[in-house]
């Protein structure tokens, strides 16, 4: 993560992803969807 400071009134502050956390994209997106399965498996579980 990078963070930008930049000496404003009010103080301002950027974060941003290095190419080293860009390149977690594809897992974290991958643990997203499995999350988002998990709870329609539930919704479906709830309905029995």
């Amino acid at each position: 993560m990078i963070r930008t400071q930049y000496e404003t009134i009010p103080p301002k502050v950027e974060y941003s992803l290095t190419a080293r956390g860009k390149a977690l994209l594809p897992a974290l997106n991958a643990l997203y969807d499995w999350g988002k399965d998990q709870i329609e498996i539930d919704k479906v579980m709830i309905k029995v």
